[in-house]
């Protein structure tokens, strides 16, 4: 379980999801971008929307550990201004969250089908940023990948 191999396996498997694909063309009329690591002074902008962002975030090997964990941050960006007015209920909606959350799962779901041998995916968080950077919007994922060791493996991978 190597942390590079991981990383090319997870952006090909977003990048290449037919479900992912089809959703970003009906809702942008574009495929969506993926990014292994990004220059956070040179962002993706508006028309490099949607997009996601994956980079290795942490790894834990050594002598002593029962299991090796890899971590990854994946972050999806959409640009979407639409808001729809209820007025039968005074709410005003920003309709680019939910949109979020619909991209999100998407590629939620092309990481968490990727094969990764022995190893499980045992933990997925979600930070959500919606209006600091409106009308980009943002979700972040930190992705927890771990192995358990066995006798003679290589605890350093």
């Amino acid at each position: 379980m190597d942390i590079n191999t991981l990383l090319t396996d997870l952006a090909s498997a977003i990048a290449t999801d037919a479900a992912t694909l089809a959703w970003a063309n009906a809702t942008y009329d574009q495929d969506h971008k993926v990014y292994v690591n990004v220059d956070i002074q040179n962002p993706p902008g508006r028309t490099d929307c949607p997009a996601v962002e994956i980079h290795p975030a942490a790894k834990r090997v050594g002598q002593t550990i029962t299991k090796k964990e890899h971590a990854f941050e994946v972050t999806c960006g959409i640009y979407d201004e639409a808001v729809k007015v209820h007025a039968e209920t005074n709410i005003v909606e920003y309709e680019g969250v939910q949109r979020l959350e619909a991209f999100r799962k998407l590629v939620e779901a092309a990481i968490v089908g990727v094969s990764v041998g022995n190893a499980v995916f045992e933990e997925v968080s979600v930070e959500y940023d919606t209006i600091s950077l409106f009308p980009f919007m943002l979700v972040g994922m930190g992705i927890g990948i771990t192995k358990q060791l066995t006798v003679g493996e290589n605890r350093y991978e």
